[in-house]
């Protein structure tokens, strides 16, 4: 089924010809959307002036016989045509459009030094941020020594900061 969301505001079709499908976002299948690059090539390729014309003829004229307009089914039918044929031509928008919506999980470690676990007293370091779809692993350390002596003195600071030197490096 194909659903003509642009035909309920029907005055400046054009502009939603090239405009997003802001819809898209709540649409139940888009997270099994994949390889959207490689179908929109495909897609356009298949999908012709004159198969979009024979598609926009299948549309029976008793569904475009519309009483505020003075335009003839043809007419409409014809809208309807160049409508699909703008939306193909620019699909290249929606693509981009939805590959902004994609999600992934990343998921992250803070990195803390803990002087004395009975006092549960910590400062954080660092962090580490992580995502196996996108292949993502980073690593942000910062060691701020005045306050970490604030919590115990006596930490060995040069362990410390070769420690989060074998972070930063396996970043």
């Amino acid at each position: 089924m194909v659903l003509f969301y642009f035909h309920h505001t029907w005055t400046n079709w054009e502009k939603h010809a090239r405009s997003n499908f802001e819809l898209i976002k709540d649409h139940v299948l888009l997270s099994q959307a994949g390889e959207l690059d490689m179908v929109d090539k495909e897609f356009k390729m298949i999908l012709s002036d004159e198969i979009l014309r024979e598609i926009t003829d299948l549309i029976p004229d008793e569904w475009l016989q519309w009483q505020d307009t003075n335009e003839s089914p043809a007419e409409i039918r014809n809208t309807y045509f160049k409508f699909l044929t703008i939306r193909r031509d620019n699909s290249e928008l929606f693509i981009k459009a939805e590959k902004m919506l994609e999600k992934y999980l990343y998921e992250y470690a803070v990195i803390r030094v803990v002087p004395k676990v009975e006092r549960e007293e910590f400062v954080n370091v660092g962090i580490v941020l992580f995502s196996k779809k996108q292949n993502y692993l980073k690593s942000r350390c910062h060691l701020d020594i005045s306050k970490l002596q604030c919590f115990a003195n006596e930490l060995d600071i040069e362990q410390i900061q070769k420690l989060l030197a074998c972070i930063r490096k396996n970043k």
